[in-house]
């Protein structure tokens, strides 16, 4: 795969990636993400390395022997490493993030205030411009139109004021409805589903001043989605996140504040 072609696909394949990992791009999250790699191969595990190391000591994505790599800010004078690479060796990739990061600390000692800098990744670090095809429109303003009639259906009791508060409340009521996450994707399900979709992206738009946009890919179902989300401009897939939140109590009202920090 060309490098242009790699850096196109980055983006996407962090948004599908958070149906299984916390995209933090932390240290910890890469322990994680060794147990998904021992599982099976994704590019999604090599573009999130690579962007969790670019993020600590800057740089950018380079061609490695005909492989994606990253190379850190210059400043560093670490060599280039592939992602592909550190994955197939347990504990290798926590290794390398700890040697850029004992990199990046020795460099702010010698010349205190300085930071390293890293090369945009397109739909990560710049602003991404969201689709708004007829669907898309189509789509928000028959949910909005029908968001009261929504509630009375299915929670006249709670009070949806788009918090993260309420999203505690909108977890209870799909595992109360549906009771296992595989029934969101049930068509039977698509009235509920589409509101609770459409509520959650509503609520992290409001939080973290994000847009709607569309994701239409060959031989897949198109679904609405949230970009330009945070200080980080973090896009999210509502549908996934529902999964999420049925599993786990708390999990999108934690996700809903921390786009508001």
């Amino acid at each position: 795969m060309e490098l242009e072609e790699w850096l196109q696909g980055v983006q996407p394949w962090l948004v599908g990636l958070e149906a299984a990992l916390e995209v933090d791009f932390s240290r910890a999250s890469l322990a994680e993400l060794e147990v998904l790699t021992a599982e099976g191969d994704s590019p999604a595990y090599e573009a999130y390395l690579g962007e969790t190391l670019l993020r600590l000591g800057g740089g950018r994505w380079v061609e490695v022997a005909g492989e994606p790599g990253v190379a850190a800010d210059p400043e560093l004078g670490l060599p280039p490493v592939v992602p592909a690479e550190l994955l197939v060796e347990p504990g290798r990739p926590i290794e390398v993030y700890d040697q850029w990061a004992a990199a990046v600390a020795a460099r702010r000692d010698a010349m205190p205030g300085w930071q390293p800098v890293k090369e945009p990744t397109p739909g990560l670090d710049e602003r991404h411009e969201p689709a708004e095809p007829p669907q898309l429109r189509s789509w928000l303003a028959e949910r909005e139109a029908g968001f009261a009639g929504w509630v009375a259906r299915w929670a006249p009791d709670g009070m949806w004021d788009f918090s993260p508060s309420s999203l505690d409340r909108l977890g209870e009521l799909l595992m109360r409805l549906l009771g296992d996450p595989r029934a969101l994707k049930d068509p039977a399900n698509s009235d509920l589903v589409d509101g609770a979709v459409w509520y959650l992206g509503e609520a992290f738009r409001r939080a973290g001043g994000g847009e709607w946009s569309w994701k239409d890919e060959p031989g897949e179902q198109p679904v609405p989605y949230v970009v330009n989300l945070g200080r980080d401009r973090r896009s999210q897939l509502p549908l996934v996140q529902l999964r999420m939140g049925m599993r786990t109590p708390g999990y999108l009202r934690a996700r809903c504040e921390a786009l508001a920090d």
